[in-house]
């Protein structure tokens, strides 16, 4: 005989080793709680789209350096739009020092 599965408000985690089990895994974030945490997915994309476009300043080549810079700016936005999430503050340095190791790095040709 087969063991019986515990039941539980919340969905058993996703082996995020497997294609399926990503994309599965993706649903379910995309699926959950996002407005609360992230903000509504229209008003958020309409602001940052606005905010990239005021970065790019007419420029139609985004550079090595333009990826952190506008990885900030997604971030900022959350915060903004969605619930208090740590993670958004967190990631926003983050990408401020891989912009400032990106910097650095062209800078000395390479």
């Amino acid at each position: 005989m087969g063991r019986r599965r515990a039941t539980s408000a919340e969905p058993p985690p996703r082996a995020l080793n497997t294609a399926v089990g990503i994309c599965l895994a993706s649903a379910d974030a995309v699926g959950g709680p996002r407005a609360e945490t992230h903000g509504d997915i229209l008003a958020g994309a309409q602001h940052l789209a606005s905010l990239w476009t005021a970065y790019l300043n007419g420029r139609s080549t985004v550079t090595p350096l333009d990826v952190p810079m506008m990885m900030i700016l997604l971030k900022q936005v959350r915060a903004l739009n969605g619930g208090y999430n740590p993670d958004d503050f967190v990631d926003i340095s983050g990408w401020a020092g891989c912009g400032g190791e990106v910097a650095a790095r062209m800078e000395a040709g390479g």
